[in-house]
């Protein structure tokens, strides 16, 4: 019943606030995965640690459903490619009422190649980028007995660069 109500209220807003998307230049985890597994949360009693590898190689251009040559969309940079090999430590500890807590600290090792257009010359631009990223926290909290139901909050900590340069110091 709960999980109908949901979706009849839910659905209606995610049209209503559908926006059209764009990937970002090496976008390596959907935040919106429900998978406790994937947001690294362990819902039984006790302490878990946690090191999860990701390895993402973004090398097809693509426009839409189409794959796409670089320089064929006119734009004033060409994304060719992102490699994205990250490393993730996390802390999870739930209680036997079922609050928990849940600590991520990425280590990003990102390779980011793309081509600057600027005033007819083509440009390459390469990133060799191997920093700490941004620290996740995440409070449970269970709103029933049987923990099927709760509140999940968090805070994202600046803790990685946000002044990061390549070999030609751009940002």
């Amino acid at each position: 019943m709960i999980k109908k109500l949901c979706y009849a209220i839910l659905t209606p807003l995610a049209l209503v606030f559908a926006t059209p998307v764009s990937a970002s230049c090496g976008a390596s985890f959907c935040t919106v995965n429900t998978d406790w597994n994937a947001q690294g949360v362990l819902n039984q009693p006790g302490a878990r640690f946690d090191l999860r590898y990701e390895f993402i190689d973004q090398d097809r251009l693509m426009a839409g459903s189409n794959r796409v040559a670089a320089g064929e969309i006119p734009r004033h940079d060409d994304e060719i490619s992102t490699l994205n090999r990250n490393l993730v430590l996390g802390f999870n500890y739930t209680t036997q009422t079922g609050w928990g807590i849940n600590v991520q600290v990425p280590w990003v090792s990102r390779d980011h190649y793309h081509i600057h257009h600027h005033h007819g010359e083509q440009i390459d631009e390469r990133w060799d980028i191997k920093k700490l990223g941004d620290a996740r926290v995440t409070v449970r909290v269970p709103l029933t007995e049987s923990h099927n139901l709760g509140l999940l909050v968090g805070l994202k900590l600046p803790t990685g660069k946000t002044d990061v340069t390549n070999h030609d110091n751009d940002l």
